[in-house]
This record gives structure tokens, C-alpha cells and sequence, in this order.
């Protein structure tokens, strides 16, 4: 991922224990971030968030949810009432994205969706009163 999002960084997280004067690590992972530090899944969600620059909104992360279980990539906070936003990768199956539709018609605030089959972002929500 680091490779196809420009300006993107790979950040390690590690848990470790210190037994006898040395420092082991337990579990070592890496997490791409945008040149901003903030964290995305794939490609399409690093350009969403280029996308946000100057908005205000929340980034959402998964940490112990599984991959496969929907989520909204980030909520925008400038609109009138909060908007979730869905991007999912490009690479999506069927099934899933199918799911991550369905999850957003739940949602309990307004939603945008970014269909995987459509290469180009659509509009972002306006900002409210603007």
C-alpha cells in the first residue's frame, strides 16, 4: 500500500515485555498512514481522506474488528447531522459490498457511498449552510 498512495508511511505497532534487563517483542504489526499520520485499509480509502482535507470529520478504525465486518470508512461532522461515509476497495466481493450497503441503510445518521464498481469518487456531501 505504500507504494500505490503517494506520500503514504508505514507506521509499526508492537507489543513487547521486559523479563531479566531485556525487551522482547510479543506481536509487531505495520500500519500504512497518509502523509497526515492517519490510518486507511486500501487505496480508494487513502483517497477519500485526501478528499476530507478541510472538513471535519472522524476517521474510523477497526481495531479488533475483522476485515470483513462492515464499517464506514470515516463520519464528515460539517454536514447537517453526522454523514457516514463508505469507500470500499476496489477489490470488494459481491457479497461484501452487498453487506456494506446493507449496513449503511442501517446506519442511523445520513450515508454516502462510494460503489466499488465506479473508479471515480463521487461528490462528497456539502458542508452544512454552504
Amino acid at each position: 500500500l505504500k507504494e500505490e498512495v503517494e506520500g503514504a508511511r508505514l507506521i509499526a505497532i508492537a507489543t513487547f515485555s521486559y523479563n531479566r534487563g531485556f525487551l522482547d517483542i510479543d506481536e509487531i504489526d505495520m500500519m500504512p498512514v497518509t502523509s497526515e499520520w492517519l490510518p486507511f485499509e486500501h487505496p480508494r480509502e487513502a483517497e477519500l481522506i485526501k478528499a476530507l482535507h478541510g472538513r471535519e470529520f472522524v476517521k474510523s478504525l477497526r481495531y479488533n474488528l475483522g476485515g470483513s465486518v462492515p464499517m464506514a470508512s470515516a463520519t464528515l461532522y460539517d454536514t447537517d447531522g453526522p454523514t457516514a461515509l463508505y469507500a470500499p476497495p476496489a477489490d470488494i466481493s459481491a457479497d461484501a459490498e452487498k453487506a456494506l450497503r446493507a449496513a449503511a441503510e442501517r446506519a442511523p445518521c445520513r450515508t454516502w457511498f462510494w460503489p466499488a464498481s465506479s473508479p471515480r469518487m463521487p461528490p462528497l456531501p456539502p458542508k452544512a449552510g454552504g
